[in-house]
């Protein structure tokens, strides 16, 4: 069988919001440790990091590897295949990406709460929807513990020794990660900064997932902290454009966006900007709208399309037959510059049928529409998509 290369548990771990390890951030629900009982570095050289790696020599997708399978099943890239750096030698921890908390200003629709400490306003809802969909107990118990943490979950602190614990394995880290919540809204995460040695910092490429809704917080402005580093590259989420952002984020507005991109286009510290659109059933048919609009205001600014895959009731793939050929009529005519290709996003439409799931989505998108007073209904319309009565 051939072997799977993967970047991640050979150069990389993943910590989420209350501290627990993970070999890839798509692999919620199989945790490798927690950096509030261990070493981090013991946790990478450890056992359950080193099985994850003969699985993938041996050719096997590990349990937790659900969405790189499922996506290259589908004939898609996924984000094992689309990992841009390339790391030789034996493993090493040289990338960290951490949730230094899940405290975010937004509730996105196909978000949950361990990356949005809004989504504790609804609970039920995540334990109804987002539970029942789980593939594991561990994701489900990691649920609740989630929601029992108020008024938001973080791991750092000089207390419980983490933020030594990271600061002692960062010896051969070159680049350190960052995504939520929304770290650019933690307190947490400007503490981390300002504890590294200036001396590291020079060393040290950063990375973000962020919602850009802000540059200042409580009077910290981070393009002051950005330039002590070497580098800084930000993807930026969007999940589309207009009204169809404004209703998939609650709690952020497109003009802030708009006004926020372009301030940071010009900051000599960033040395690459991405948008990343996250393509679900409440954005698919928008697809035209959204790319002419970041090619055509933000051409400097790579766009990326990547489709969900969990939860499944929120894909793309979702809506019955009628309503999926509209879609693809309203995808395939229209008009994309020269260097955009909807095909891969119709291949992917296409590449299942997940419309068993459609009742389950209507239901979740009518208890979020009744909480937020709005309407998906009336917004597909908008673009000519009729919704079948579920």
């Amino acid at each position: 069988m051939k072997k799977l290369k993967c970047y991640y548990p050979d150069h990389y771990t993943y910590i989420d919001a209350v501290g627990d390890t993970y070999y890839c951030c798509y692999s919620r629900g199989h945790s490798r440790g927690s950096i509030l009982k261990e070493n981090l570095e013991d946790i990478f050289r450890g056992h359950t990091y080193a099985e994850i790696r003969e699985k993938l020599k041996g050719g096997e997708f590990p349990a937790g590897c659900f969405t790189c399978s499922n996506l290259e099943k589908s004939g898609l890239s996924s984000p094992r295949t689309k990992k841009e750096i390339v790391r030789d030698g034996p493993p090493r921890l040289q990338e960290i990406e951490m949730k230094l908390s899940n405290k975010c200003n937004f509730r996105c629709r196909m978000c949950y709460i361990g990356s949005s400490s809004r989504w504790a306003e609804l609970p039920e809802i995540q334990r109804k929807y987002r539970k029942s969909e789980s593939q594991t107990e561990e994701f489900d118990q990691s649920i609740e513990k989630h929601l029992q943490l108020k008024p938001y979950a973080s791991w750092l602190s000089k207390e419980n020794h983490s933020l030594q614990n990271i600061l002692d394995s960062m010896g051969a880290v070159e680049r350190i990660s960052f995504s939520g919540g929304e770290p650019l809204y933690q307190n947490e995460h400007y503490d981390f900064l300002d504890a590294i040695p200036k001396d590291q910092k020079r060393k040290i490429e950063l990375f973000y997932t962020t919602n850009l809704s802000m540059l200042k917080f409580e009077g910290k402005a981070i393009d002051h902290y950005w330039n002590d580093f070497k580098s800084v590259e930000l993807q930026v989420s969007a999940d589309g454009v207009y009204d169809v952002y404004d209703y998939i984020r609650e709690g952020g507005k497109f003009s802030t966006l708009e006004k926020n991109l372009k301030t940071i286009s010009s900051w000599d510290s960033i040395i690459r900007t991405s948008i990343n659109c996250t393509i679900q059933a409440y954005n698919i048919f928008q697809i035209p709208e959204i790319t002419q609009y970041y090619h055509s205001e933000f051409p400097d600014f790579e766009l990326r399309l990547a489709h969900l895959v969990n939860p499944q009731f929120l894909s793309s793939r979702v809506f019955p037959k009628v309503t999926t050929e509209q879609i693809l009529k309203r995808i395939e005519s229209a008009s994309y510059s020269d260097t955009t290709s909807p095909q891969e996003n119709i291949d992917f439409i296409k590449s299942e049928d997940l419309s068993h799931l459609y009742e389950k989505f209507m239901a979740y998108t009518g208890e979020l529409d009744k909480e937020s007073h709005t309407s998906f209904r009336d917004l597909a319309k908008k673009y000519d998509i009729i919704l079948e009565e579920k």
